[in-house]
């Protein structure tokens, strides 16, 4: 049967990196299938890296092998993991990008990576790849992980009083949307009955589209004059994120253009009784 291999990283594609590490993994497994999930990771961004492959993993079939290139350097603070969640396997440095898969269901396994000091992650990391490949169980890979690093802006925080939620940006996709941290399921589970409204940057926001387009439309307030319009909407990941109606980032903004909203930025979400 065919390996699968996907590749996240903050290297870019202007470098060598990139061409390298395939070329390493070709050489040890002939019959593989290398995929690119993204090379633009932010440097060091594990936040994002961590949404980045929770939401592209679960495309691929079970036994793909993820290898995660971002804020990578492993030492004895940072040590290389293997982590067999939801029949995939993950290899990363233990720096919290895993934390973004486990939120809702404990990972099958979790080892350490036994490692030389001074070896480059990527090699750590192809040469358990290739062990896995091959059929070798985590378990002759390294140690027992009983806990995995954490990453304290995962999660968005409800008010003592259950009168707020207040979360973060995330991620910013290639549209220019604004993902945060509240995910759909805290949201309806602290709402209940109630009205609310989203506070970001000064700007009210009383309702979450179903839809991008999903506007009243009128004679004189037709789906064009709406284009470019602040909209709250759950994105297919289940997490809220604030959009512009058919905006070009590029040309017409983006909510980072028109609030300057960005990355870590709080976004709070208030109900009202």
């Amino acid at each position: 049967m065919e390996t699968i291999i996907t590749l996240t990283t903050d290297y870019g594609t202007k470098d060598y990196f990139v061409g390298a590490i395939k070329g390493k993994i070709i050489s040890y497994i002939r019959d593989c299938q290398i995929i690119d999930i993204s090379h633009c990771i932010d440097y060091f961004n594990i936040s994002q890296a961590g949404y980045v492959i929770n939401a592209a993993y679960k495309n691929f079939s079970k036994g793909t092998i993820h290898l995660i290139g971002v804020d990578a350097e492993i030492s004895e603070n940072s040590k290389p993991l293997a982590m067999c969640f939801d029949g995939h396997y993950f290899i990363a440095a233990d720096n919290g990008i895993l934390s973004f898969l486990t939120t809702e269901r404990e990972p099958d396994q979790v080892v350490y990576i036994d490692f030389e000091m001074g070896t480059p992650a990527m090699d750590v990391f192809i040469g358990s790849a290739v062990k896995i490949a091959q059929g070798i169980p985590l378990s002759e890979l390294g140690t027992h992980a009983d806990a995995i690093v954490g990453v304290s802006e995962l999660q968005a925080v409800v008010s003592k009083d259950q009168g707020s939620i207040r979360g973060n940006i995330i991620y910013e996709d290639h549209f220019g949307n604004a993902v945060s941290n509240i995910t759909k399921s805290l949201f309806e589970a602290v709402k209940g009955e109630r009205n609310f409204v989203i506070k970001v940057k000064n700007r009210p926001i009383k309702r979450i589209n179903k839809y991008f387009s999903d506007f009243k439309i009128t004679d004189s307030a037709s789906l064009k004059s709406r284009e470019g319009e602040l909209l709250a909407i759950f994105n297919e990941l289940g997490y809220l994120q604030l959009s512009l109606y058919r905006a070009n980032p590029l040309t017409t903004g983006s909510p980072k253009i028109l609030l300057g909203l960005e990355y870590r930025d709080t976004i709070t979400v208030e109900f009202e009784d």
